[in-house]
């Protein structure tokens, strides 16, 4: 075969369960593609097409630099194919022919097929079939995981040709649950075949091998006690990481595959020196921000509001407020920057609070809530948001800083822009169907001001670093100097920032910069994205100079936090921190496995450019796509 429809062959490349996999030419959109073209046996069975569609489009729904991207799926003269992105590196199958791996190779390989997994159990799709053969390497040697998802359309195929059992899964790297069926798959499943695949890389050997797969079978279902004599054979390893992670049942074993990628990380066997100090300050920092906080909250007064649930004021807030408002009478004002923000009591007990972003448009609307009512529905853009109780004071702003203004940080000379300490809605609205579930509840969260680069930082800046040796890692292929400097690492985000004198936003700072007050969806607005606006899937390919796209400005004059480069941020991940409904400078949970990174690329589908999103990384990951920017508090 040397044409399929408009897909030129160019030469084969691989064989599987599922069918022959060649290299091809899109001639409609004159690229290179990987073509895999199903077995013929496959697809005489209706009901298996209908599964293997259904399995495509959800792997086509995820963007993810570990996960391969589905250009097509389609029929041509009986043939099933699907036109993937083409990875020019190879597999980890092939790489393992001349021999066991380095352990941080090994480690580094393990961190991004985890990422990749994760990616794909987060939309409810489990691998089911983790193997060399299904790890491939993109041109910059990242690994990318392949057929996310895919076993699942054999599974109940009843011309299934996986292997001679019928059941899904390479027999070496096949979890028990998928050898009788019970219990369903889920995330450990595949933690089972990762660390099935990283004993491979650390040793050179297949942990569970026989000449046949019954044999191999057997060897899945014998007690850990037989595996640990082959695990002490290996000093790199961790036997009980690894036991950990083979147990036999589901339940015993790392739910997901960053836990178990998170525990090879902080293993005596391969920590580092500065990887142990980061650990250490990370603990460190949210020990004295908890003491800080315990320390605040002493003798507070509380105070409810149905949508900010209850929050604290220190006692000498209070004394402050009546000696302006007189005795008798509870009132508070804060300004903050130049958005006003008043608070009052009203006949019914509750406060009030009345929020006027002044850079929106004249507002047309007011939203307003009883004081027991529940809110479900988000403010719309433009729109004044109002918490009924009489407003009974106001005081003139005194400071002189405001939306619009900037400054050069002397450290770097980058520019920062001004964003005024106060309140706005943090998340995703209830039925936003676009939102996943760790974007909600929206909420509303308060803000210190600070300042925060008006660009990502560049490559000129972040090489200045390097040379005072105080940071380290690659510069980005692009060596001009007002690039983004791409392919850094949380830990790496965090040296320069300290460097530069700053620090790395936190989540909620880093969203308030994207959209303001309005509750907008990008940090333009509403509109769609367009390349105008922004620099993402399908406009340049390629990571642009920071600062290309005016249009798209943050209402505080940001640049870029839509699309080009995903940008760190200092927290870590937890999917359910938003219900905890923290609302006084939120810092994030005090440790966790995952970092965060917002705003999306240069190579993101537009609703990734959701300022609400929240997408997890290990932070020792990095990519051609993600930078990140600076915060200084005033």
């Amino acid at each position: 075969m040397t044409q399929l429809g408009k897909y030129e062959i160019l030469k084969e490349i691989g064989r599987g369960g599922f069918g022959v996999v060649y290299k091809a030419r899109d001639h409609s959109l004159d690229r290179i593609v990987a073509l895999k073209v199903l077995h013929p046996q496959l697809t005489v069975d209706p009901g298996f097409i209908t599964r293997f569609h259904k399995e495509a489009q959800a792997l086509a729904r995820i963007n993810h630099p570990n996960v391969v991207t589905v250009y097509e799926i389609g029929e041509i003269n009986g043939k099933v194919y699907i036109a993937m992105e083409y990875l020019p590196g190879g597999s980890l199958a092939e790489k393992l022919v001349k021999g066991p791996l380095p352990y941080e190779t090994a480690l580094r390989i393990t961190q991004e097929v985890s990422a990749g997994l994760q990616a794909g159990h987060n939309k409810g799709l489990v691998h089911r079939d983790v193997k060399p053969g299904n790890i491939l390497f993109n041109e910059h040697g990242d690994a990318v995981i392949v057929d996310l998802g895919l076993a699942k359309a054999m599974q109940v195929s009843s011309s299934t040709v996986a292997s001679s059992t019928g059941t899904v899964g390479t027999p070496n790297y096949r979890a028990p649950e998928l050898w009788n069926g019970t219990p369903p798959p889920e995330p450990a499943t595949d933690v089972y075949s990762l660390a099935c695949v990283f004993f491979e890389m650390l040793t050179g050997e297949v942990l569970f091998s026989g000449d046949t797969p019954s044999t191999v079978m057997l060897k899945h279902f014998q007690p850990l006690q037989e595996i640990e004599k082959t695990l002490a054979r290996f000093s790199e390893l961790n036997p009980e990481i690894m036991k950990k992670a083979i147990a036999k049942d589901l339940k015993d074993r790392f739910p997901n595959p960053a836990g178990f990628a998170q525990a090879l990380q902080t293993s005596s066997h391969m920590s580092s020196k500065k990887s142990d100090a980061k650990g250490q300050d990370n603990k460190e920092a949210s020990q004295k921000q908890i003491s800080r906080k315990e320390s605040e909250t002493t003798q507070t007064f509380d105070i409810h509001i149905p949508l900010l649930k209850t929050f604290t004021i220190p006692k000498w807030t209070v004394w402050v407020s009546a000696s302006l408002l007189g005795v008798g009478l509870l009132g508070l004002m804060m300004w903050f920057g130049r958005d006003r923000f008043a608070i009052g009591r009203s006949e019914e007990g509750s406060l009030s609070v009345l929020t006027t972003p002044i850079y929106t448009q004249t507002p047309t609307t007011n939203l307003t809530l009883a004081p027991n009512q529940t809110r479900t529905t988000a403010p719309t853009p433009n729109k004044t948001l109002m918490l009924t109780g009489s407003v009974t004071h106001t005081l003139n702003p005194t400071a002189t800083l405001g939306v619009g203004s900037t400054k050069i940080n002397t450290k770097d000379n980058a520019e920062m822009v001004y964003v005024p300490a106060g309140g706005f809605f943090m998340g995703a609205v209830e039925d936003d169907t676009m939102a996943d579930s760790d974007e909600k509840p929206r909420h509303a969260v308060i803000l210190d001001a600070y300042w925060i680069y008006k660009h990502e930082v560049t490559n000129a800046r972040y090489r200045d670093c390097i040379e005072e040796g105080k940071c380290s890692g690659r510069l980005s292929q692009y060596q001009e100097d007002n690039f983004p400097a791409i392919y850094i690492n949380w830990f790496q985000a965090q040296d320069y920032c300290e460097w530069a004198e700053g620090r790395l936003p936190t989540e909620a700072e880093w969203e308030k910069a994207a959209r303001g007050l309005d509750g907008r969806t990008f940090p333009w607005g509403e509109m769609e994205p367009s390349c105008s606006l922004a620099n993402f899937a399908g406009c340049i390919d390629n990571v642009m100079p920071v600062g290309s796209y005016k249009q798209g400005a943050s209402p505080y004059g940001a640049l870029d936090m839509a699309g080009n480069v995903w940008e760190w941020v200092a927290d870590w991940y937890d999917a359910e921190y938003y219900s905890l409904g923290i609302s006084d400078n939120p810092q994030g949970p005090s440790s966790g496995t995952s970092r965060i990174i917002r705003g999306g690329s240069w190579d993101s589908y537009d609703q990734l450019l959701r300022s609400s999103l929240r997408v997890r990384r290990n932070p020792d990951y990095s990519f051609d796509f993600n930078g990140f920017r600076c915060v200084h508090s005033p």
